[in-house]
């Protein structure tokens, strides 16, 4: 495992076992997106496995790449930016988002004004999210507080901005909402998680290389789930709930491909295969929805009568395979256009 972990000290480069989780990432998403348009509703779905982490760890991870050790929050770094991401974040989802209204026949505006944004939402609320976290950094660049001190705060904001959002999120005038997806709100305390934990990964790693550490993630997960609908049901407690299990969720994931980190490295065809994934998971989302369709009918396969779900997950997992492919290949073929590469997936020219 020492070979791969030596890459995780390189300040701010790339952990190969990182890209790999961020592969893994895109497969729940694809898989879960499988199995709710195209597979009839079974009595226990993918969605229960993995979502109570799935877009946390999304959300967790786009942080963790997101942080810059050295960025300096002054107006014209964050001018310039904001002003290359919002053509990958922002105007080439829109531009594939017409697209697939215009193949699928959906109206264009109506998925406009819809927080799913015809499932496009995500690229939107981190586009948000980018812009809320520079907004912070401004602002916490005037507070007199170093180190560990200024990252709790950031923290404790995050938590602030979750519960905001949980007692009146849903008191906002519909149309705004929808445009700016204001129910995904949430997930900017696993983003500004991911930031934090980037910025003191030295130390964090610690908690990974220890068999307690470990121990702890795995059991507060499993008691979380199987105590979760009694949980949930107390007075205040299913926000709690859903943070805690999300965070165990997103911590423990760390930690398992940590461990294995060798298997995820640039030496192993997996790890390669895995990494490869990970770090085009812009191209796969934005192009994915184009193939889920077009593979079979929507609802044709019928897992309702069934209550295992490892025959389903194969299905899926089969099917997503094949989609993500399938997104690679467009997704190369496209990139074989410089001018296209930098401006849908803001490949460098």
């Amino acid at each position: 495992m020492s070979s791969a972990l030596n890459n995780s000290h390189l300040g701010g480069g790339r952990i190969e076992y990182i890209d790999a989780m961020r592969g893994f990432t895109m497969l729940l998403v694809v898989c879960v997106h499988i199995q709710s348009f195209m597979i009839g509703k079974p009595n226990f779905s993918i969605n229960e496995l993995f979502g109570v982490f799935r877009m946390p760890l999304f959300f967790f991870v786009s942080g963790f790449v997101f942080y810059k050790k050295d960025f300096h929050f002054g107006v014209n770094e964050i001018k310039a930016l904001l002003r290359k991401k919002i053509f990958v974040q922002v105007l080439s989802p829109l531009v594939f988002m017409l697209l697939f209204c215009l193949i699928k026949n959906k109206d264009f505006c109506h998925s406009i004004l819809s927080a799913n944004k015809a499932g496009y939402w995500f690229t939107f609320v981190l586009f948000e999210f980018f812009i809320i976290y520079f907004t912070l950094g401004v602002l916490m660049d005037k507070i007199p507080l170093k180190g560990y001190k200024k990252d709790i705060m950031w923290i404790a904001i995050g938590l602030i901005i979750y519960i905001a959002w949980a007692l009146w999120h849903q008191q906002i005038e519909p149309k705004i909402s929808g445009l700016f997806s204001i129910e995904k709100l949430s997930y900017i305390l696993y983003f500004i998680l991911g930031t934090r934990v980037r910025k003191n990964w030295q130390n964090v790693e610690a908690m990974f290389d220890s068999r307690y550490g470990v121990a702890a993630l795995v059991t507060a997960f499993i008691v979380l789930n199987v105590l979760g609908d009694t949980f949930r049901q107390l007075p205040y407690c299913e926000a709690i709930w859903d943070i805690l299990t999300a965070v165990s969720g997103i911590f423990l994931t760390v930690a398992i491909f940590r461990h294995y980190a060798d298997n995820f490295s640039s030496d192993r065809r997996a790890g390669r295969i895995m990494q490869y994934v990970g770090r085009h998971t812009l191209d796969i989302y934005l192009i994915h929805y184009f193939f889920l369709e077009s593979l079979i009918e929507p609802g044709i396969l019928d897992f309702s009568n069934t209550s295992l779900c490892i025959s389903q997950f194969v299905v899926c997992l089969g099917i997503s395979v094949i989609v993500i492919s399938g997104s690679l290949i467009v997704s190369k073929i496209l990139r074989g256009s410089p001018i296209l590469g930098h401006y849908l997936f803001g490949a460098k020219i």
